[in-house]
């Protein structure tokens, strides 16, 4: 005997349209039979009309959970590979597909979140011809095409443009720290050649001061 059973809206909806003295004794005629799948006697005729609506599909839904529970979910028609699924495997495929999206990407996101926010249409399209109008401008440069996104997002642009002349913060700021650790790595070569002859010269001076010395004691 099951724990429960299906009751349908649709014959709570029919139960209420009944007098207040049949609802009851059209419920419960239900939920017996539900139950115990005992033959019930119904006096009153429209209790009993209710009964007899829900009884087939009562008799249907049990027939179909003891064939469930002695053979399996039934198999779809044509198919015959066997189909199992599971809470732990189908997590943990989901978790296999789910990738990091990269800086391109997510800026490429916000870039399209700014065009919903002020009501410009997206289409597959669109972001199609976007990610091809940033390659024709600057070919296998992500950095750059993330800074055309961002001019736009920033701007409210409904489209990308060339970054103007100055604007190219990332390659010319590359090329200033390139040629500012060039310069201090030239200075500190200079630094260190400096030291070394100063040390040298002291040292060399200091030897002639000490045989310099020694010749005037030996005259003396």
């Amino acid at each position: 005997m099951r724990e429960w059973f299906v009751f349908y809206f649709s014959w709570f909806d029919a139960i209420k349209l009944l007098p207040q003295e049949s609802q009851l004794e059209a419920l419960t005629s239900i939920i017996w039979y539900a139950k115990d799948w005992k033959e019930l006697t119904i006096e009153d005729p429209l209790a009993n009309a209710i009964f007899t609506m829900a009884q087939p599909q009562i008799d249907a839904n049990e027939k179909r959970y003891t064939d469930w529970k002695k053979w399996g979910r039934p198999k779809k028609q044509g198919s015959t590979k066997k189909e199992t699924f599971t809470e732990s495997t189908t997590h943990t495929t989901q978790k296999e597909t789910v990738k990091e999206k990269t800086e391109f990407e997510k800026t490429l996101d916000e870039f399209i979140k700014m065009r919903k926010a002020i009501k410009k249409p997206i289409t597959d399209e669109w972001i199609k011809l976007v990610k091809q109008k940033l390659e024709k401008m600057y070919p296998g440069k992500q950095d750059l095409q993330i800074q055309v996104l961002q001019n736009s997002i920033s701007n409210s642009w409904q489209w990308v443009f060339p970054l103007k002349e100055g604007d190219d913060k990332t390659n010319k700021d590359n090329e200033l720290v390139k040629k500012y650790k060039e310069q201090a790595k030239q200075i500190r070569e200079k630094a260190i050649l400096d030291e070394i002859n100063k040390y040298k010269n002291d040292g060399n001076e200091n030897s002639m001061n000490t045989t310099f010395d020694r010749r005037s004691e030996m005259q003396c």
